[in-house]
């Protein structure tokens, strides 16, 4: 699939996974960007921030509400649509079905008009 000049959300199973999947979050970064994609936000960024900076990780309703946020968060200018998303795109990482995070991110991402891809399906092409 052409990412060129999208903003992709990656969404994935973070709980219960060593480090909170960021070798998983680190490879589908790396594939979007590399199929063209302007913009990746990766929730996993902001716990390796913290984590390095001493900081306490938040609870796992903490990093929803801030995802939550992010995904949701309206484009200003770059469209001429009133309320237009700033994501183009979510994509979910293998075990997102698993994930109550990714399941309730995915809905948000359909009810908001945002286009929904697996991993997989990025990298086939499809």
């Amino acid at each position: 699939m052409d990412l060129r000049g999208k903003r992709v959300f990656l969404s994935g199973p973070m709980t219960g996974i060593e480090h909170y999947n960021v070798v998983g979050f680190a490879l589908a970064h790396a594939i979007c960007k590399e199929r063209g994609a302007i913009h990746i936000f990766d929730p996993t960024h902001q716990w390796f921030r913290e984590s390095l900076e001493g900081g306490e990780c938040k609870s796992h309703e903490d990093y929803m509400r801030s995802c939550v946020h992010e995904l949701t968060r309206e484009d200003f200018g770059r469209t001429h649509e009133p309320c237009a998303p700033y994501y183009d795109l979510l994509v979910l990482l293998p075990g997102w079905d698993g994930s109550d995070g990714s399941r309730h991110e995915r809905e948000t991402a359909v009810a908001c008009g945002i286009a929904v891809a697996t991993l997989s399906e990025i990298e086939k092409g499809e």
